[in-house]
């Protein structure tokens, strides 16, 4: 009998944090209760993203295009006609941060494909 309701009380216990995990989870997710798909947000969210530009972003490739951009031949260039090492890293840094800040979720990758898929 007490094996019956130890196995009772870690079921329940399991059972329990089964429940608050995907509590957890939707709310983390809220996008997927509460907002629901827009077509043209995506759009836009997508064109912005690392997928459209390619899937795989080397840091190397990211600062060579910003260095180009500015009339520098290369990073490398940028590094070597600016003085300041200390503004060279804040500059790397906020490329690099931009760049991050174009990345998208599986999630929203798969709804996206779904329905260009489908129209």
């Amino acid at each position: 009998m007490q094996k019956l309701k130890n196995n009772i009380f870690l079921s329940g216990g399991l059972l329990f944090c089964t429940l608050l995990y995907f509590v957890w989870v939707l709310f983390q997710n809220r996008q997927i209760l509460f907002r629901p798909f827009n077509a043209q947000d995506a759009e836009i969210k997508y064109s912005q993203s690392q997928w459209q530009q390619s899937q795989n972003i080397s840091e190397d490739k990211v600062l060579d295009e910003w260095a180009i951009q500015n009339g520098f031949t290369g990073w490398k260039n940028y590094k070597d006609e600016t003085p300041s090492t200390t503004q060279i890293e804040l500059q790397r840094k906020e490329i690099i941060k931009e760049i991050q800040n174009k990345g998208v979720s599986d999630s929203f990758l798969y709804s996206y494909v779904g329905y260009k898929y489908k129209w």
